[in-house]
């Protein structure tokens, strides 16, 4: 994940949640976050998310991760298919990381393909993904 992208505000990677209930998905975004974080050598932790609230469900204000407090907001002019994440080593310096969302339903196929275009570089969701999953009809 390159969190400094040659275009300001172009995705610095991709997030591939597997529901729409940004609850339950936050935890496995912030942990791969802070293990991304931590692997580059940044002090820095996950403050504050930023979503498009018709991209979601269950979309809390505050929530806190692994014993740290991260505040989430939402914008209506955001894509929908973008979250941006403030990382910081305190509260008055930020980094700013965008992220890509594929939808939940994106098909196995067309998924781990844009997972791999975008750098090799991935968050997961809260829940195993697997081909098996994922190409199963409802009857």
């Amino acid at each position: 994940m390159d969190p400094f992208p040659a275009a300001r505000g172009a995705p610095a990677g991709i997030w591939w949640p597997y529901t729409t209930n940004l609850t339950a998905e936050l935890p496995a975004l912030v942990a791969g976050l802070t293990a991304w974080l931590n692997d580059t050598g940044h002090e820095l932790k996950v403050r504050r998310i930023t979503v498009n609230l018709s991209a979601w469900t269950h979309v809390p204000t505050r929530t806190e991760i692994a014993g740290q407090p991260v505040r989430i907001t939402w914008s209506g002019t955001l894509d929908p298919h973008i979250t941006r994440i403030a990382c910081a080593p305190d509260e008055r310096t930020f980094l700013l990381i965008t992220l890509l969302v594929l939808p939940p339903d994106t098909p196995y196929g067309p998924g781990r393909a844009a997972m791999a275009r975008g750098g090799g570089t991935s968050v997961r969701g809260s829940q195993p993904r697997t081909q098996t999953q994922e190409t199963q009809v409802p009857t």
